[in-house]
């Protein structure tokens, strides 16, 4: 019982009476389903829309541009260049994680430093 409590409460739940059910999986971990009530609250719930943000696609990965993700976006070497000109960057070959998201096309650059 005591590592059952504990599982639970590494979840996040220290109060069993929170706990709708949990579930013992076939690999080991448990499941907590917490009461309805005890649900954190989204923005659909408060009736706030949410616009979707865009998925990020990774374009530049510890250096090396990554060509079939651009064409994913309809985007080549050359717009990418250009973009991360914009941002102030001289060259790719430093930059450690680019993604791009797929809704706007902005860019963003992870330098890795640090």
């Amino acid at each position: 019982m005591s590592e059952l409590l504990s599982s639970i409460r590494s979840k996040g739940y220290p109060d069993i009476q929170n706990i709708q059910y949990a579930i013992l999986e076939p690999n080991g971990d448990i499941s907590v389903m917490p009461k309805e009530e005890e649900l954190p609250a989204t923005p659909k719930m408060l009736g706030h829309e949410m616009e979707y943000r865009g998925f990020p696609i990774p374009v530049i990965v510890e250096g090396n541009i990554q060509h079939e993700n651009l064409k994913l976006i309809h985007k080549d070497q050359q717009w990418l260049i250009n973009e991360i000109k914009a941002a102030g960057f001289t060259t790719w070959n430093n930059i450690f994680y680019a993604s791009v998201r797929d809704t706007n096309h902005s860019l963003i650059v992870d330098e890795g430093k640090g």
